[in-house]
């Protein structure tokens, strides 16, 4: 069984083409042609190396320099702390996961995307700095961030797979769907 790639179909569906099942080189050709593709597979990745660092000194005192702003640092991480801005992160992918799934042009598809980057980028930097925080030995450390880093390593292995076979048999919005119901089950 032949499985057609999410981004791609979607593209052709806004751009009018036709749908990427039935599509012939051209068409494929006629997706890829002008990069917008590849800038839309590129943003969120993209918008989580811009974000990463700009979220880690805000919920870590250690992001930058201790001896000119640790209090600044300490204020901040005790103002915020780990549970506020990993909810800021689970509803922002949140909702930029359900828009994603009705966005209707290619610059929706683009900032939601974007917007999905930011929320990872909040998610997964505060998750590292929480068991940071959490685990004070290094043995249980290094397990529990293996544990995490495997847990999201598993997600980018396993999600273009789920997607596309839920996107497939079950339709275009269920993937997106699916995954909001996860997010809004964790928040």
């Amino acid at each position: 069984m032949d499985f057609d790639p999410i981004l791609p179909d979607m593209l052709a569906r806004i751009d009018h083409l036709g749908s990427f099942s039935n599509s012939s080189e051209d068409l494929t050709i006629a997706i890829n042609n002008n990069g917008r593709y590849g800038y839309l597979v590129a943003s969120k990745g993209a918008a989580q190396f811009l974000f990463n660092p700009i979220v880690g000194v805000f919920v870590t005192k250690y992001a930058i320099s201790r001896d000119l702003f640790d209090d600044f640092m300490v204020d901040l991480t005790l103002r915020f702390g780990y549970r506020k801005p990993m909810l800021i992160g689970d509803t922002v992918l949140f909702g930029s996961t359900i828009a994603f799934a009705y966005s209707g042009s290619y610059f929706q598809l683009l900032m939601t995307r974007i917007l999905q980057g930011l929320a990872s980028s909040v998610t997964a930097v505060t998750g590292m700095a929480l068991l940071a925080a959490t685990y004070l030995h290094d043995d249980e450390r290094s397990r529990a961030m293996g544990i995490g880093i495997g847990g999201l390593s598993f997600g980018v292995v396993i999600g273009p797979v789920y997607g596309s076979v839920l996107y497939e048999f079950v339709g275009h919005d269920v993937p997106f769907l699916v995954l909001a119901a996860t997010i809004l089950m964790v928040i």
